[in-house]
């Protein structure tokens, strides 16, 4: 099982101590996040860790076929794997606070379908495309161009399977699939504080994951209509940052937060929640997790990811 944890860009110099720790801990990789209006530059990030590591996988996750034309990531791309030689992975989608922040609406997933042909025309199979996917459109427009899937519908077995079959039949091959959830790993004591810290970032992914019909999603019908208002009040400007308004928004709904908490976060590595990403990883047959690490200390953080989730999803115990 791979590990990989996932974060918004600062200044490059500022990640390094993170990206060592992912390394020196046994982690797989970082996909680093692109909303440029919000954050930091994600290649520069991405170069530069690169650069200051030797094994671990690095790479946009996820990028967006509209803020940054398909052309020049094909561009990016092929000019870092030929320094950066099988370190290198893609991950594109529609677009969320990428876009949002700047006033203009995602991309459809044809648009998506493109952008990996045209990379994969410049480098090939040399950097893997990874498709993130929350619904049939997107999952129904998978190409054949992409390695793998990215399966953002949190621990929903049923409907992660669906968009598995919709993706896999739409590429005509078995694709590498990856889970996503929101993540902040610690000591037991903190739990409490921990599960605030991720209450913003559980919203921004759920809110992207279950737009349309969230019923047809998974999500309990008594549930839907409190959802909605959550999700219509949620600020993108303040995407990723912590103890934000979109943080308090959600506690004051304490039902929908621990909805949301069970199927899109980890927050502890007791059994229980080891046994339910262990059984979620079995009935999708995934290849690895994708991580969010926007928590307090992302050194502590890697550290406890590969010390108390890693050996326990490894071994089945």
């Amino acid at each position: 099982m791979r590990i990989r944890l996932t974060c918004v860009p600062r200044r490059p110099g500022e990640m390094v101590p993170f990206a060592q720790a992912v390394e020196d801990v046994g982690l797989d990789g970082i996909g680093i996040a692109d909303s440029p209006q919000l954050h930091g530059s994600t290649y520069a990030v991405v170069q530069h860790l690169l650069s200051m590591t030797g094994r671990i996988a690095v790479g946009p996750f996820v990028t967006n076929p509209l803020t940054r034309h398909p052309s020049v990531q094909a561009a990016d791309i092929d000019a870092l794997e030929s320094v950066y030689t099988g370190r290198l992975f893609y991950g594109i989608g529609t677009g969320d606070s990428a876009v949002t922040s700047i006033g203009i609406r995602p991309a459809t997933a044809s648009q998506v379908a493109a952008c990996i042909d045209i990379v994969h025309r410049r480098v090939g199979d040399r950097v893997p495309a990874l498709f993130a996917i929350g619904g049939n459109k997107a999952a129904a427009a998978v190409p054949p161009a992409a390695a793998g899937i990215v399966l953002g519908g949190g621990l929903d077995v049923e409907w992660s399977r669906h968009l598995t079959v919709l993706a896999e039949r739409s590429a005509g091959k078995r694709l590498q699939r990856w889970g996503f959830l929101v993540s902040s790993l610690g000591s037991e004591s903190g739990t409490k504080q921990r599960r605030f810290d991720v209450l913003g970032s559980v919203t921004t992914v759920a809110r992207h994951a279950l737009q349309g019909d969230p019923i047809r999603k998974g999500v309990p019908g008594e549930l839907a209509p409190g959802l909605r208002t959550i999700f219509d009040a949620y600020d993108v400007h303040q995407h990723g940052r912590l103890a934000s308004a979109n943080h308090a928004v959600l506690q004051r709904s304490p039902e929908h937060a621990r909805y949301l908490l069970d199927r899109f976060a980890v927050v502890d590595s007791a059994p229980a929640s080891v046994r339910r990403l262990r059984d979620y990883a079995a009935a999708l047959e995934l290849d690895g997790f994708y991580l969010s690490s926007t928590v307090r200390d992302q050194v502590l953080h890697a550290r406890y990811v590969a010390s108390g989730l890693l050996p326990a999803l490894a071994s089945g115990s």
